[in-house]
C-alpha cells in the first residue's frame, strides 16, 4: 500500500503559494529524502504531512487515508500513527528526558511495564540513558535530538516525518541518527520522510529523492540516476553543486 499519495498539491502561507502542484507516491517501508536550499518548501512539505497545515488545492492521502476528508477526530487517530521530529527538538522544557518519553505513552494509557520496556529499549539504542534525568536546556543540540527521535518513535509509527534533525550535528550524531532510521526500515519497514540539505546525507539513507526549489519539485526519483538527470538539467545541476556535500 501506498504510505504517501500527492496529486496536484498546492499550499498557500499568507497568500503567497509554497507548494505548487507537487505529485509523488511514496510506498509503505520506503525512505524518501526531501532536498532544497532554504525555502525551497521542504518544511511546508513536512507540514503538510504532519496535518499541520492543510493543502489549497489537490490530493493528500496518508497512510491510504484523504486527509481533507477526515473530521477532526478522524485527523486526531491519523496523528497517533505519525511521528514527527523537528529541528528544535519540541521537547516539553519543564520534562525531564524520561518524562518526555513516558508522556505519549501514558496518553495512550499504555500499561506500566510496557512503558518502561519502550523508554530503556529508546534510551540505549540511542546511548541516551546518562541523561533521562536531565531537563532539555541542559542538553547539547545532538542529545535533544536524539531524544526528541526517541520521543516520536516510542508510539511505533508508521510513518516518520524528519525535519532538518541533523543540521548543525557532528558527524557521529549525525551518522548515528542515520543508521537508527535505517534499522528500522530493515526491522519495522518503518515508512520515512527525512529533510536534509546535504546531499551525502541523501544518498546515504535514501530509496528515492524529492528536490525542491521555490515550491517546485524539479527531480523525484532513484539516488543513483540524481547526477545523470543533473547532466540534462542545468537548474538541477546548479541546484546540487550549491548544497553542502
Amino acid at each position: 500500500m501506498a504510505a504517501l499519495v500527492l496529486e496536484s498539491v498546492q499550499l498557500k502561507f499568507h497568500n503567497q503559494v509554497v507548494l505548487k502542484d507537487i505529485s509523488f507516491t511514496l510506498e509503505e517501508g520506503q525512505i524518501l529524502v526531501l532536498l532544497g536550499p532554504n525555502d525551497s518548501g521542504k518544511s511546508a512539505l513536512i507540514n503538510l504531512l504532519a496535518t499541520l497545515e492543510q493543502q489549497d488545492s489537490g490530493r493528500l492521502l496518508l497512510l491510504g487515508r484523504e486527509v481533507a476528508a477526515m473530521d477532526e477526530a478522524e485527523i486526531g487517530r491519523l496523528r497517533q500513527e505519525l511521528g514527527a521530529v523537528f529541528e528544535e527538538g519540541g521537547l516539553l522544557q519543564d520534562f525531564t528526558v524520561l518524562e518526555n518519553l513516558q508522556l505519549p505513552l501514558a496518553r495512550r494509557l499504555v500499561a506500566a511495564k510496557e512503558v518502561n520496556e519502550r523508554v530503556t529499549y529508546w534510551l540505549d539504542l540511542l546511548e541516551i540513558e546518562e541523561y533521562s534525568h536531565r531537563l532539555p536546556h541542559t542538553l547539547t543540540d545532538g542529545i535533544l535530538r536524539k531524544v526528541a527521535l526517541a520521543r516520536a518513535l516510542i508510539s511505533q509509527p508508521r510513518l516518520l516525518l524528519c525535519d532538518e534533525v541533523t543540521t548543525g550535528l557532528d558527524d557521529r550524531s549525525s551518522r548515528q541518527i542515520e543508521e537508527v532510521i535505517l534499522r528500522l526500515k530493515r526491522e519495522w519497514g518503518l515508512t520515512t520522510v527525512f529533510v536534509t540539505h546535504r546531499v551525502d546525507a541523501a544518498l546515504r539513507l535514501a530509496d528515492l529523492i524529492a528536490v525542491l526549489d521555490e515550491g517546485h519539485l524539479i527531480y523525484f526519483g532513484l539516488p543513483e540516476n540524481i547526477n545523470l538527470l543533473a547532466d540534462q538539467e542545468p537548474a538541477l545541476r546548479w541546484l546540487l553543486e550549491s548544497l553542502p556535500w
